[in-house]
Parts: structure tokens; C-alpha cells; sequence
């Protein structure tokens, strides 16, 4: 996980670096789940945690192109009043 996360810190902005670590993070929860060598349970709660997070950060990702699509809109509005 460490190399992994340099790499990522190396060539993406934070935002999207915790993306990679909540992904991760699902990703070694499901291999808990399935691999017969843990004894780890899937509980829901967990899962559904999981996937906020990574739902919350994607959605931020997302919106910030909106926001500053508008924020030029408002710019340009106030330049022609």
C-alpha cells in the first residue's frame, strides 16, 4: 500500500489520492470478506461506510468543475451591469 500511495501522491492532487485510499480500503475489506484465511464477516454498516466516503469524495471531484463554471458565470455577469 505504501509504494502504491507514493505513486499516486506523485502524480495526483490530493483529492483524488483519497479516493485511491478509500477505494483501497473497500478493496482490502472485500478480500477480508471473501478470502477463507480471515475470519472477518461482511456487516453492512461497514460496507455502507465505506461507500459514503468514497461517494462523498467523488461527488466533490465532480462538482468542482460546476462551481467553477459558475463562479466564471457570476464573474462575467458582474463585468456586464
Amino acid at each position: 500500500k505504501g509504494w502504491s500511495t507514493m505513486y499516486l501522491l506523485a502524480i495526483l492532487d490530493s483529492v483524488l489520492k483519497n479516493i485511491g485510499e478509500a477505494s483501497a480500503v473497500l478493496v482490502i475489506y472485500a478480500a477480508q470478506v471473501i478470502l477463507p484465511s480471515f475470519d472477518e464477516k461482511f456487516e453492512i454498516p461497514t460496507f455502507l461506510s465505506v461507500m459514503v466516503v468514497i461517494l462523498s469524495v467523488t461527488a466533490y471531484v465532480g462538482a468542482k468543475s460546476a462551481v467553477d463554471k459558475a463562479s466564471k458565470y457570476d464573474a462575467m455577469q458582474k463585468q456586464g451591469k
